[in-house]
């Protein structure tokens, strides 16, 4: 129950007038009218309200009476805001800002006669809330105790430093709980300190009201909607940002799940089968590259919690405390680790930046005893994996048939065979990025930022002036007549094969190819697989389709015509 102001004072009145109005010490030292001296009593003690937000009031009360008569004197104190009047009984406390939300105490000394009595009251600051969760802000009052690790790796990057003091639209963004549809003590309510820049809560959802209960929020970091609330394109509101959800959405990256498979179908597709799921699962990817992440994807976790593509947080680690496993700031990539590739075995690719994170997955997995046993016995899968692009790039990793005198093969070569571009500009040192990721620079909200990872002609064309398109030089054409060349070759000298079509599969059935067909075609699905024709790496690209057409003709009876022989790699 509320009680009036002047219902208190009044009451405060009357506690005076009956507290005696002698005022002479007896004859043994005792206080007016004969009582021993003894502290003040606190009758009463009260704010009201009782509960306020960052720039409200409420008016503290203390009612106090002393046995002895003598006079009373105040003296209050607060942990945050101020006082109209310290030493009043009933003096405002404003509070500007608070750190947190919760219960603040204030506390005054009521001292007659010499004897001081001390009483407290209870303020909720930030607690006049709605029902349900509420955020409390600053990391190091509500998650450094149990989290020190991850506040000291998070106050490192950007989100730690996002607050912009001078633009109140930004903080939408640079600040944490911005929310226009819920009254939830975001920083669009209370524009305080403790909420400023990127925290916790911003991305694990509001902590209150109490955070031992808290769960964090992931499923919207998995799917990269929790980073796709700020880091999308906002040219139609009143602020600017960069499309980088948008430009991400549009990708492979971000569209196999609906335009290729359904989630289940993905997750049978990816999550069934030996270790796909590290690549093409984004929990899988966390599995290897995530010291922290503590679900294990092969004990039916895609099955009851379901599966996510590689988005935002699966690339980035928004909190980096795993020493090698990430990048380096800002970007904080995960697997930026030399590249270890299965043929020639333990091979190591190195120096690439931040391209080592698209490399880790884009890259061949056939061992060489795979790959013998495609050769000898067949297989369904008869070529370098899908994604050989690391390879590629580096100019490592196919087989040079008739390497050894039993018909078998060998890498291609030990030394890598550069791509044309390894000693131009950066692109040596950061292959996929500098090409797949053209951004447009000059602002912190560029146009754009590289994430549908499609390289763009305008590129090339600052090298490559008079080219309208990717077939720089011809380049394309020549590999593509190379691949025709090769393809002829081996359906002339099977003809079963000729007649059930070129496929992977039917290349790799034993009912329809010979051996020695099947090292020439490895050449031609290591060019395929990788899928640029010779723009990743051209000398490369020359040289393995050339090596497997010279070795086929020389151990098959029917020659074809070799249009793409005229090209040379060197």
């Amino acid at each position: 129950m509320r009680v009036s102001m002047p219902a208190y004072l009044l009451l405060l009145a009357a506690l005076l007038f009956t507290a005696g109005c002698d005022d002479d010490d007896d004859d043994n030292g005792n206080g007016p009218g004969g009582v021993e001296q003894q502290p003040p009593v606190i009758a009463n003690l009260l704010a009201m309200p009782d509960s306020i937000g960052p720039g409200g009031s409420t008016q503290l009360l203390v009612v106090a009476y002393d046995l002895n008569g003598d006079s009373l004197s105040y003296q209050w104190s607060v942990p945050t805001g101020e006082l109209s009047d310290e030493t009043s009984a009933s003096p405002v406390w404003t509070v500007f800002q608070a750190d947190s939300a919760g219960v603040y105490t204030a506390t005054v000394d009521v001292t007659a006669g010499g004897e001081t009595t001390t009483g407290m009251v209870s303020v909720g600051i930030l607690m006049d809330l709605p029902e349900g969760a509420f955020y409390l802000g600053n990391n190091e009052m509500v998650c450094q105790h149990c989290h020190s690790d991850y506040i000291a790796a998070w106050s490192l990057t950007a989100h730690a430093e996002a607050y912009k003091s001078s633009d109140e639209e930004c903080n939408r963004c640079h600040s944490t709980g911005w929310n226009d549809t819920l009254n939830n003590a975001g920083y669009d309510e209370l524009m305080i300190e403790a909420l400023r820049d990127v925290q916790c809560e911003a991305c694990h959802g509001p902590l209150g009201p109490d955070p031992t209960m808290h769960e964090p929020e992931i499923q919207g970091l998995l799917s990269g909607e929790t980073c796709g609330n700020c880091h999308h394109d906002s040219t139609a509101e009143p602020i600017a940002a960069s499309p980088t959800w948008e430009e991400w959405a549009m990708s492979d990256h971000g569209t196999v799940i609906n335009d290729t498979f359904t989630v289940e179908e993905f997750i049978e597709e990816w999550g069934t089968f030996g270790d796909c799921d590290h690549c093409h699962i984004g929990e899988g990817f966390l599995f290897v590259w995530d010291e922290d992440w503590a679900f294990d994807p092969s004990a039916g976790y895609y099955e009851e919690f379901g599966a996510h593509m590689i988005s935002c947080g699966i690339c980035h680690d928004p909190h980096p405390t795993h020493g090698s496993l990430t990048g380096t700031e800002p970007l904080n990539l995960r697997a930026t680790v030399p590249i270890e590739l299965p043929n020639p075995t333990g091979y190591m690719i190195t120096g690439w930046g931040q391209s080592l994170l698209c490399g880790n997955c884009h890259r061949d997995r056939r061992t060489p005893q795979y790959i013998s046993n495609a050769i000898q016995n067949g297989s369904p899968r008869p070529a370098p994996h899908p994604s050989a692009e690391s390879n590629m790039v580096h100019g490592i990793g196919s087989i040079a048939p008739g390497a050894d005198t039993t018909l078998g093969y060998a890498t291609s070569n030990t030394v890598p065979v550069p791509h044309q571009h390894a000693n131009v500009g950066a692109i040596g040192q950061d292959p996929c990025t500098e090409c797949h990721m053209i951004i447009v620079e000059g602002s912190p909200h560029d146009p754009q930022t590289g994430h549908t990872f499609m390289p763009e002609v305008s590129f090339c064309q600052n090298c490559h002036a008079t080219d309208e398109d990717f077939d720089v030089g011809g380049v394309k054409d020549s590999v593509e007549m190379l691949m025709e060349d090769l393809e002829n070759l081996i359906l002339a000298n099977n003809p079963d094969l000729n007649a059930a079509g070129w496929s992977e599969a039917n290349v790799g059935d034993t009912t329809l190819t010979t051996p020695e067909a099947r090292v020439a075609a490895w050449a031609w699905f290591f060019v395929e697989q990788d899928g640029t024709f010779g723009i990743h790496n051209r000398d490369y690209t020359y040289q393995i389709l050339n090596q497997s057409l010279t070795w086929y003709d020389s151990v098959v009876t029917v020659s074809q015509p070799k249009r793409g022989w005229t090209w040379t790699w060197k």
